[in-house]
């Protein structure tokens, strides 16, 4: 993970925006998987990384959790949508992106 950090810096120091994205992505799936079980719950309401409005899960499977977004102010989305766990963050969770 350290390396896969230090990559993603050094593309995003060159200006290599796509190669920046994988290595990023990459990262937050190695992170997700260190997520211990039963952190994301069925039911819960959770701040996803670069979203607006909270994003109540309907099921989790292996590092993935399904549900549906809601924006603030608007009725939840009929799409469902899926975010890697270690995207997720409590509401009142002020922790920086990664």
């Amino acid at each position: 993970m350290e390396r896969l950090q230090k990559e993603a810096e050094r593309c995003r120091e060159e200006g290599r925006w796509n190669e920046w994205e994988v290595l990023k992505r990459r990262y937050d799936v190695a992170r997700s998987h260190l997520v211990e079980a039963g952190t994301v719950r069925v039911g819960g309401q959770y701040r996803v990384e670069d979203h607006e409005g909270l994003f109540t899960v309907t099921r989790v499977r292996g590092i993935m959790a399904f549900g549906y977004f809601t924006p603030p102010g608007n009725d939840p989305t009929q799409e469902e949508q899926a975010f890697l766990v270690a995207l997720l963050h409590p509401p009142g969770d002020n922790a920086d992106e990664k």
